[in-house]
């Protein structure tokens, strides 16, 4: 019985320090949101890419209903979702910097959720194009510490007319 106390104690301290870790995750974490963002805004390739695991990570989307019924009266082919490997964060990034617009891409009830090892990161967002929304949705990314900080291995969003 006395061995119960002692033994409460050393269950204690890993868990203490593990409490610790998802606070420094999570700014951690957020400063990837951020310099996401903001790399979107300067234009800046290289910030950007700096975000991610490599650029072959998930990158996919998936169209609304109404956004798809729209698309479908132009091209009667097109997809809800469809893979495309051409589809890539340099490509998207490299379009915002060819671009004569303004670019933004703003994000709202974003929440974090992590074990210090991967983590999720989802948020609604608006991607703006001279300040007019182009696209809206709902974002999902899933994130994994590589020792030397935190990059994205996957990005999903959905596709909806604003």
């Amino acid at each position: 019985m006395r061995l119960m106390p002692l033994f409460s104690l050393l269950l204690a301290v890993p868990l203490a320090t593990l409490a610790a870790e998802p606070n420094s995750d999570r700014t951690a974490i957020e400063d990837v949101v951020e310099q996401f963002r903001a790399s979107i805004i300067e234009k800046d390739k290289e910030k950007f890419l700096e975000t991610f695991l490599h650029n072959r990570v998930t990158w996919q989307a998936a169209t609304s209903t109404e956004r798809h019924a729209a698309e479908l009266q132009s091209d009667p082919g097109a997809r809800r979702v469809s893979y495309r490997p051409e589809d890539t964060p340099e490509a998207f990034i490299d379009g915002i910097v060819n671009s004569p617009s303004e670019i933004e891409e703003t994000f709202s009830g974003v929440t974090i959720d992590t074990d210090g090892m991967v983590a999720s990161v989802a948020f609604n967002f608006e991607f703006l194009r001279n300040g007019e929304a182009i696209n809206t949705g709902r974002e999902y990314w899933l994130l994994v510490q590589t020792g030397t900080g935190w990059k994205i291995a996957a990005v999903t969003w959905s596709r909806n007319t604003p």
